[in-house]
């Protein structure tokens, strides 16, 4: 926190974690937010978890919508005046291995996925899995995905009015995915 002299506002909330990794996480983001917008902005969290911008004080909530995710070394983070989400995720073998539990048989048959787009598909529902309001009930493996290109879905849930537009990018190490 050295270099960063804004973050020492941080301490106490960063104290509550015992992981380490944790602790990191949550600082980079932070430190991500204090390099993009200055010291006027905090994070502050929902009753559910969500993270909202607030203002410094942390008293005044601000139009703006939040995602934040993290995975190895990354951290993203984006900001937008209306509702979305968007998660970032390291390349993993076991994502292949894995995806019966979180695919269904229509999306494994469409998708025919490989490693690679087994952990765009992860991503993509863990993005759409932010983006939506009242996820109470919802569960990752009641979100379908629909092709519309390759680095283009749609997602349905039960009670969905309509599709989410989903978008991915793969990059050297990881893949980034927003939905809207």
């Amino acid at each position: 926190m050295e270099s960063f002299p804004a973050l020492r506002r941080y301490e106490e909330e960063l104290s509550g974690f015992r992981s380490e990794k944790r602790r990191a996480e949550r600082l980079a983001a932070r430190a991500l937010l204090l390099q993009v917008l200055g010291e006027n902005f905090t994070i502050v969290y929902t009753p559910e978890g969500r993270p909202c911008l607030a203002t410094a004080s942390g008293s005044e909530p601000t139009p703006w919508h939040l995602s934040i995710s993290d995975t190895g070394p990354f951290v993203a983070m984006s900001l937008a005046p209306f509702a979305h989400g968007m998660d970032v995720e390291a390349y993993d073998p076991r994502a292949l291995r894995l995806a019966r539990r979180f695919l269904s048989d229509d999306e494994l048959r469409e998708f025919a996925p490989d490693a690679r787009m087994a952990t765009l598909l992860w991503s993509a529902k863990e993005a759409v899995f932010k983006r939506v309001e009242e996820q109470s009930d919802l569960t990752i493996s009641q979100i379908r995905l629909h092709r519309r290109t390759d680095l283009l879905l749609d997602a349905t849930w039960p009670s969905a009015t309509q599709p989410v537009c989903v978008a991915g990018c793969y990059m050297p190490r990881f893949v980034l995915t927003f939905a809207k």
